[in-house]
């Protein structure tokens, strides 16, 4: 599902939210305003059912927490918490901004084919990204980095996406992205060290640098009323390159299936 938090990253949120409150409790007392005046608040829950680790036979289905949310230049969603550092409005819209969010972890114990492997912590993701409005349609392009100590790694991440509105109420959303990642995140993920494969009985992997997945997911949001929505989508996603040939990889694509309501504030 698009613009969610999960559980554990709310914590996080709640620190950016307080810091979101006294800027603009600021800016009030001394008459200055937001860049747009923009603050809205979606939320609600999803389910989703998808492979326990990308690469994996097995599926499992994940409650989440769904978040949505902006006060002028700060916003909590999709990417994180973070701000837009710059906006342009005209023929073509552009924006650039910065955030920090929680990125996917593994569990040893999710799958018997990650036996001997151990889990891998969620990494903390610094990100910095630029989005552009076509008017036909939306690109953006994402730089991050772990800022923690899961894998220390850096990626880059290109989406295209467009949006449909089928009437009043129902709206058809689709997009399309890949990620390149650098050779620390893709050892951490696929790859298989020497302590590794004595535990595990896989032969020691070392996978380089270079484009690690592909997706394409389409999204139905209904607006049930102007503040009740629910939400499908489904996404198909690739593994690519070194990351595929990973020896404890038994599928290289996997497919997910949400659904989810929420409400405006």
């Amino acid at each position: 599902m698009p613009n969610k938090l999960k559980f554990s990253t709310i914590a996080l949120l709640a620190g950016v939210t307080a810091a979101v409150v006294t800027v603009s409790s600021a800016n009030a007392q001394s008459g200055q305003d937001d860049d747009d005046g923009e603050r809205f608040l979606i939320a609600g829950i999803t389910a989703e059912y998808e492979p326990v680790f990308l690469g994996s036979k097995k599926n499992a289905v994940e409650p989440q927490i769904y978040v949505n949310a902006r006060w002028g230049r700060f916003f909590a969603g999709q990417r994180g918490v973070g701000l837009d550092l710059f906006t342009y409005d005209g023929d073509l819209e552009f924006a650039l901004g910065t955030a920090i969010s929680l990125g996917e972890g593994r569990e040893e114990g999710d799958d018997i084919k990650l036996k001997g492997l151990g889990s891998i912590d969620r990494p903390i993701e610094a990100t910095l990204f630029g989005e552009l409005d076509f008017g036909f349609a939306e690109a953006g392009l994402t730089v991050g980095r772990d800022i923690g100590k899961a894998h220390k790694g850096t990626f880059v991440d290109l989406d295209v996406s467009k949006d449909f509105e089928l009437n009043d109420r129902l709206e058809l959303e689709i997009e399309a992205k890949a990620r390149w990642a650098d050779k620390k995140f893709n050892q951490v993920f696929y790859g298989v060290n020497a302590l590794q494969a004595t535990r595990s009985g896989y032969q020691a992997y070392t996978p380089k640098a270079g484009m690690q997945t592909a997706a394409f997911s389409v999204g139905l949001t209904y607006k049930v009323t102007d503040r009740w929505s629910v939400r499908a989508e489904a996404e198909s996603k690739n593994l690519l390159g070194d990351s595929k040939k990973s020896p404890f990889i038994a599928k290289q694509n996997g497919t997910a299936f949400g659904i989810g309501i929420a409400r405006r504030f």
